[in-house]
């Protein structure tokens, strides 16, 4: 009978111990998720004080990017994937060519970074500062 018990209470033991390591798993990957979606919301340029950075998450994974820079230039069909250092993007500039960057993010400040020379037809500033006002981005389509 003690013999019983005793393997009773070590499977026991055993059977928390894998629900907590089941739970530790679980939260990991929310943690995961949740560094991933830190991107996602409404930014203001700080010359101008208006939204002009709108990140949203899809549904297959990658964000729908909108870029505003005051008097030069407005990305409204950016798509982006999430990579180590940031959100990696395409855009098609207003004359029709694909332009690519990356935005980082640190804190609540994200930094476009234009990296196609392409951009250089626009402006030869190649990072823009924004600063996160909503978790909640207002994405337009169709313009």
């Amino acid at each position: 009978m003690k013999n019983r018990i005793k393997k009773l209470l070590l499977l026991l033991a055993f059977c928390m111990l894998l629900i907590s390591f089941s739970a530790c798993r679980q939260a990991e990957g929310g943690d995961l998720e949740q560094e991933m979606d830190k991107y996602v919301g409404e930014y203001n340029d700080y010359e101008v004080n208006d939204p002009s950075l709108e990140i949203q998450k899809n549904n297959d994974g990658t964000y729908t990017v909108q870029i505003g820079i005051f008097r030069l230039v407005y990305l409204d069909d950016g798509v982006g994937t999430i990579e180590r250092d940031g959100i990696h993007f395409f855009a098609t500039a207003p004359n029709g060519k694909e332009i690519e960057g990356t935005i980082t993010l640190e804190e609540d400040v994200a930094t476009v970074a234009f990296l196609s020379p392409e951009w250089e037809e626009y402006s030869s500033v190649k990072e823009y500062k924004y600063y996160k006002t909503s978790d909640s981005p207002n994405i337009s389509i169709g313009y």
